[in-house]
């Protein structure tokens, strides 16, 4: 017998003061004077014997066990206690004691039972003895029917994170029918840390609660916390399940700029962006709020390594750095993002992304952006030519092209570009200027036209051309030809001119002309008949008198054209005042080379000759332009222009111009015919038909012709 006190562990069996059984758990309260009998391994076998001392404490006595080991052997070998002696007798029973002899014969029907009892000296009640009594004579039945026998996986594990849920399975026996069962549970909370649930077969299972801070509270470094599940079997009897839950390094809470941006510059510069990041380590532990300072740059897929670097301190302030150049291959708008991966220092990881945003680079071009032309003699085009390259610097190649349209730049003092140019997307750039535009400018004098151009992505480069005048002569025109005819009786034949002089360099003093004539021979015909005169206006006019040409018969021309050219070199030079006896002979689109020529002397005196007969194929009043070029001392070239003036050459009629009729008798018509043939010397060739108009002449002395003529176009005549 026991005072009373709290068990520390395990079910055990109670016989109480009045003898009946129960079952009580570790953590129940045992009056003083129970008799506990401990059946964890369904065992009786007292092993020790512990009395009460004053203050309700046990206390071991060694010879109580052992009086406890005879008797309840004697009882196991079916002797009977009684028998045993005098010193078992308050044991064994008697009158002063708790004798069992009034419980019967003892037999021994059970296997053995072994039991751990807690005995006072005091003994037994009369209740306790007759209930011990019978539990040991049927020891195994009598167990089995006081509770179950639980065993099996009555334990589990958890973490945090990792593990959330565990499970097993209690095997339960028990001699009474229908009780080998669970008291059902589902999803009994555990506090803060998980739920549990089994069911009727012993099958249960732990869920934990890990999305509890208590739970997430936990890390590698915490204790691991027990907790303590019962589960009951139909009968009442408890078991404990114990669950362990263990913490994991649960990664800190990094926010903040995680993201960061910069603009491709211009030149040589490092182009940099910052940033914080705060850490939160929720396992609670404030030393791993703050950050490591190691960074590990990561490949992009495409891309590879990052091209700038990031550093970042304990506090968390991130610096991000790229050289401007390594980035100004990207277009405009194009992005290029670098990531890189900080730690917190429980190793927690977190990227911070960098995103780089390109401009437009200017274009590098090189090449011929330098071109020259020099002022020509006439009516011709300037050109020159050259080649542009151009190299895209943000790494597109389709930039490394030109577009084809081009800017003319205005000059400060001189206006619009008085040329144009043109480029292609090769960057093969023409040049071209009207020579007469630039005829103004005097020998070396230079004038400068700029264009801009510009690669495919728009950067604009300029094309200057520089274009070097030369010593133009001055251009006379107006009227050179000039013609009369001859008159009757004794009167002046006149004719008038205007011509104009143009110093194309621009000098207007040299816009005049001289009042100087030069009267020019002729080569068969001698010294002109007439007189020129010419104003400095160049209003020139010509006289002949009429009875010096009227031996010229009809048609009869006389070309008073020896003429006289004058040069003067408006650049001062007076060496060039004179001509070159050099003489070029012009083609006729149509009519070929002239039919006659002409000679100039260094003075300036021109003489024209052709022979007649090569002209004669002229009809009345049809011409013959001849020209041929003359050239004063610096070059210049000039034109002298003849017009040869046809006149009615008499058409070579032959053939039968001689007819004869001899009367006859009576009433008859007297007949003769003929036939006559016409040549047109002119070239003519319609002329060489005949009118078919016959004019009768009348004879001196006979009158009127008595006959009558006809003829047809093809000269047959008829009388």
């Amino acid at each position: 017998m026991v005072g009373q006190f709290k068990l520390i562990t395990e079910t055990y069996v109670v016989i109480g003061l009045d003898g009946r059984i129960k079952i009580v758990d570790s953590m129940d309260e045992i009056l003083s004077g129970e008799v506990i009998i401990d059946t964890l391994e369904n065992e009786i076998q007292p092993e020790q014997i512990y009395v009460l001392n004053e203050l309700g404490h046990p206390q071991p006595e060694p010879d109580a066990a052992k009086q406890v080991a005879q008797l309840l052997e004697a009882l196991e070998n079916g002797v009977d206690p009684s028998e045993l002696g005098d010193e078992f007798a308050t044991a064994a029973g008697g009158a002063g004691g708790s004798s069992l002899t009034e419980s019967g014969t003892i037999e021994r029907i059970g296997a053995e039972v072994l039991a751990s009892t807690y005995f006072e000296t005091a003994g037994f009640s009369s209740e306790q003895s007759t209930t011990l009594f019978n539990l040991f004579r049927n020891s195994q039945t009598d167990i089995a029917q006081i509770r179950a026998i639980i065993a099996g996986d009555d334990s589990g594990s958890v973490q945090e994170d990792t593990v959330l849920e565990t499970s097993g399975q209690l095997s339960i026996s028990d001699s009474n029918t229908g009780e080998a069962f669970f008291q059902p549970q589902t999803n009994v909370q555990d506090g803060n840390w998980g739920s549990f649930s089994v069911d009727v077969n012993g099958n249960w299972s732990y869920q934990l609660n890990n999305d509890h801070p208590d739970v997430q509270a936990l890390n590698t470094d915490s204790e691991p916390v027990t907790r303590i599940l019962t589960v009951t079997s139909v009968d009442g009897t408890t078991h404990q399940v114990e669950i362990t839950i263990t913490g994991t390094n649960d990664a800190a809470q990094i926010s903040g700029d995680d993201k960061g941006a910069l603009t491709e510059g211009d030149g040589n510069m490092i182009l940099e962006d910052k940033g914080t990041l705060t850490s939160v380590d929720v396992d609670g532990n404030n030393a791993n709020d703050t950050f490591k300072t190691e960074v590990t740059p990561n490949n992009h897929p495409s891309e590879g390594a990052p091209l700038g670097s990031l550093t970042i301190t304990e506090g968390g302030e991130w610096t991000y750095n790229v050289d401007n150049s390594k980035v100004e291959y990207l277009g405009e708008g194009q992005t290029r993002v670098e990531t890189f991966t900080v730690y917190s220092q429980d190793g927690t990881p977190h990227q911070v992304e960098i995103t780089i945003t390109g401009t437009n680079d200017a274009a590098q071009i090189s090449g011929d952006d330098k071109g020259a032309v020099t002022e020509g003699g006439g009516n011709m085009i300037l050109e020159d030519k050259g080649t542009l390259t151009s190299v895209d610097v943000d790494g597109n190649n389709a930039n490394d092209t030109f577009k084809t349209e081009v800017t003319p730049n205005n000059h400060p003092s001189e206006g619009a570009p008085l040329g144009s140019l043109t480029i292609t997307e090769g960057g093969e750039w023409t040049y071209n200027v009207d020579n007469s535009k630039v005829e103004y400018l005097g020998e070396g004098q230079t004038r400068i036209e700029t264009f801009t151009v510009y690669s495919q992505d728009g950067t604009p480069h300029q094309v200057e051309i520089t274009i070097t005048g030369t010593n133009d002569a001055a251009q006379i025109s107006g009227d050179d030809k000039g013609a009369v005819t001859e008159g009757d009786g004794n009167v002046t034949l006149e004719d008038k001119g205007t011509l104009t002089s143009v110093d194309v360099d621009g000098n207007n003093a040299n816009d005049t002309f001289k009042t100087e004539v030069t009267p020019n021979n002729h080569p068969s015909e001698g010294a002109p008949l007439g007189s020129l005169t010419i104003t400095e206006g160049g209003e020139w006019t010509y006289n002949v008198d009429n009875s010096k040409v009227e031996y010229l018969g009809e048609g009869q021309t006389r070309i008073e054209d020896k003429g006289t050219l004058t040069s003067v070199d408006v650049d001062g030079n007076n060496a060039n005042d004179t001509f070159k006896t050099d003489v070029t002979a012009v083609n006729h689109l149509s009519e070929g080379a002239p039919l006659g020529s002409l000679t100039i002397t260094e003075g300036g005196e021109w003489t024209y000759n052709v022979d007649n007969s090569k002209v004669e194929y002229l009809g009345e009043g049809q011409t013959r332009v001849e020209t041929f070029t003359v050239y004063s001392q610096d070059g210049t070239p000039h034109q002298v222009e003849i017009t040869i003036t046809g006149t009615s050459d008499a058409a070579q009629i032959s053939g039968d111009d001689k007819g004869a009729v001899t009367e006859g008798d009576g009433n008859v018509i007297l007949e003769d015919k003929g036939t006559l043939t016409s040549v047109d010397v002119d070239g003519n060739n319609a002329n060489d038909t005949f009118k078919t108009e016959v004019t009768p002449n009348n004879h001196p002395s006979d009158g009127a012709p008595l006959g009558s003529l006809t003829i047809t176009e093809g000269g047959e005549w008829t009388y």
